[in-house]
């Protein structure tokens, strides 16, 4: 069997970790079963090597973003775009192509193509359609055999037409890693040498490739570095450009996966994008959310769900140096923060990326 990924990519990394999560469970299935299964990702995502980490193999688009920093005009590049998609899925014939988000694609190249596919399915998750044609995008989802929803039918962001109902599936939050996954509180401290009485601060920007992502970094760390007594670790993300940080109380995070180190933080200044807001609710972490202004996802909706919840703070913008020292000071003690650590894990309490690659795989074989 032959299962081909694709996942687009803009300013962040949220498609391509969505679908190596569920990849990695799939092939872990194929294996409790000895069934071979082969796994490709076609993207255009400039953090592909986050695939080669994952081993799995990757045929490459550039994104509208490179093509731009180029001078590239990327309505110039469709037709080779639509070309090489066309070229590659005929050759590779999947069994299943697994397209998260953009059913059409980044560059509309998909819809003409899914005939090569014998069985397609999409993840389809909350948007904003400011800058979507709404019917274009349902249009586009029809053309699916299966609509995967990585949220819970209840949720009031969530909307699908009558049409696509019976063949939409609703599971929860799919994430690249399991609670058993997740490093140890006292071995995060360890591996950076963090002494137990530090208050460690996590500062994050999404996945980085935000034209505000530096500046937003420099301002949290400027405001809070004279507090006494904090260890930062600052989550840059793979598609971060930007200088960094370089201070005694400055750990940079680069490309390792800091969902797999949020045992060890105890308090965090974040974006709310999809990964990033799920990952710290899943750890437990004390977050302050800070929205990124979105062309497709909406940040403040995902993170008033949070705060309504009291599974964390919003701040729909950056405020006084004052304020963000209050809110580290608040939370400077252990049994401050707790009551937010149990709701944050109450509010994302399971991984559902196991259950959608099982419910793919038993498609494949039925």
């Amino acid at each position: 069997m032959r299962v081909v990924c694709y996942a687009v990519n803009g300013s962040g990394i949220g498609h391509l970790k969505r679908l190596t999560a569920i990849a990695r469970h799939l092939r872990r299935i194929a294996e409790e079963f000895a069934a071979p299964l082969e796994i490709y990702f076609l993207t255009s995502s400039e953090a592909s090597h986050l695939l080669f980490a994952e081993n799995f193999p990757a045929f490459k688009l550039p994104s509208r973003q490179v093509l731009a920093n180029s001078g590239i005009e990327a309505e110039r590049f469709i037709p080779a775009a639509k070309q090489w998609t066309a070229q590659t899925l005929k050759m590779l014939a999947p069994d299943l192509l697994l397209v998260d988000t953009f059913p059409a694609g980044y560059y509309d190249e998909l819809l003409d193509n899914l005939q090569f596919c014998r069985r397609t399915a999409v993840i389809h998750r909350p948007l904003k359609f400011d800058n979507l044609n709404r019917t274009n995008f349902y249009e586009a989802l029809s053309k699916y055999d299966w609509i995967i929803m990585p949220e819970d039918a209840n949720m009031t962001e969530v909307q699908i037409p009558p049409e696509l109902k019976s063949r939409t599936e609703f599971f929860g939050t799919v994430l690249s890693r399991e609670r058993s996954e997740l490093i140890k509180r006292e071995t995060v401290r360890r591996q950076f040498n963090i002494p137990e009485k530090d208050l460690v601060v996590y500062l994050s920007a999404g996945g980085g490739g935000d034209l505000q992502t530096e500046q937003r970094l420099v301002y949290l760390y400027e405001s809070l570095t004279i507090l006494r007594d904090i260890q930062f670790v600052i989550g840059g993300g793979a598609l971060y450009r930007g200088g960094r940080i370089y201070a005694p109380n400055v750990i940079w995070l680069s490309n390792e996966n800091a969902f797999e180190m949020m045992n060890g933080f105890d308090m965090a200044f974040s974006a709310a994008g999809y990964n990033s807001f799920h990952e710290l609710l899943f750890a437990g972490v004390p977050t302050i959310f800070i929205p990124q202004e979105k062309w497709a996802d909406d940040q403040s909706a995902r993170a008033r769900r949070a705060a309504r919840a009291e599974a964390a703070i919003l701040l729909e913008a950056l405020p006084k140096p004052s304020v963000l020292r209050s809110l580290v000071e608040n939370w400077r003690e252990e049994a401050s923060r707790l009551p937010i650590s149990r709701n944050a894990q109450n509010f994302v309490s399971r991984n559902y990326a196991r259950e959608v690659a099982r419910f793919l795989f038993d498609k494949l074989i039925g």
